[in-house]
């Protein structure tokens, strides 16, 4: 199996900054992505001024980058793309989790990516739900 590489980015917004305290999820990446093997994967750690998804936070992006892709791009619009997964109210005690399953295993994780997600939102939740089931292959 081919190698991939992955960027790991941690909102640092205000709401998740501040009140949320990402700086402590950031920390929590930086400790497990020295100590846990990536299953032959690379993987970076950044962080992101805001996803937009505030109440949701603290947020964080896990974003497959494909050969080819412009990192100028990826800066400017790491949602994008069928490889970005943006997981809600992740914890520090999670960052171990998110890195096995999906940067070690390639297996997103569909009930990071749900969580918080208002009901009149279904819709959306269940196109995020299909995506991930999509990656697993």
């Amino acid at each position: 199996m081919a190698m991939k590489k992955y960027k790991i980015m941690v909102c640092r917004g205000p709401e998740c900054g501040d009140k949320r305290h990402s700086a402590d999820v950031h920390a929590a990446f930086e400790r497990e992505l020295k100590s846990c093997p990536l299953g032959g994967n690379e993987a970076t750690l950044d962080r992101y001024s805001c996803f937009g998804k505030c109440t949701r936070g603290v947020n964080v992006l896990v974003r497959e980058i494909v050969a080819g892709e412009s990192p100028i791009m990826v800066s400017m619009m790491p949602n994008s793309g069928k490889t970005a997964f943006l997981y809600h109210l992740v914890s520090p005690t999670e960052a171990r989790k998110i890195i096995e399953e999906h940067v070690a295993g390639g297996r997103p994780l569909v009930e990071f990516i749900k969580r918080g997600v208002p009901p009149r939102h279904e819709n959306e939740e269940a196109q995020l739900a299909a995506q991930a089931s999509g990656a697993k292959k």
